[in-house]
């Protein structure tokens, strides 16, 4: 199953480097942004990873990339964030949720 998701994954992969090359004009930019920026109660798509070790982690737990989540609830003070993501509750701390791009989604 893990060889199935790397080929779709690089695909994400090679469209953000696309992306990031793109110039800044407001029609052609595409707002990536990191998971751990995302206020409770919004809504988001997996692009990619950052960080290869969490990568894997993060994939057998369901956070596909093209996969829709949702943030649920973020702790005070700096703490952990619960997602919701592939049908159940994920708790993420916020140095990992910072190595998680998403795009926004609005509903």
């Amino acid at each position: 199953m893990k060889q199935d998701m790397r080929p779709r994954f690089l695909h994400y992969y090679k469209i953000r480097k696309c992306v990031r090359k793109i110039s800044n004009s407001f029609e052609t930019r595409i707002f990536f942004m990191k998971l751990s920026e995302l206020k409770a109660g919004a809504r988001g798509r997996i692009i990619g990873f950052e960080n290869s070790d969490l990568e894997l982690k993060l994939m057998e737990m369901g956070c596909l990339p093209g996969e829709t989540i949702v943030v649920e609830q973020i702790a005070p003070l700096g703490g952990p964030m619960n997602i919701r993501v592939a049908g159940y509750l994920l708790s993420l701390r916020k140095d990992e949720a910072t190595h998680v791009e998403i795009e926004r989604v609005t509903a």
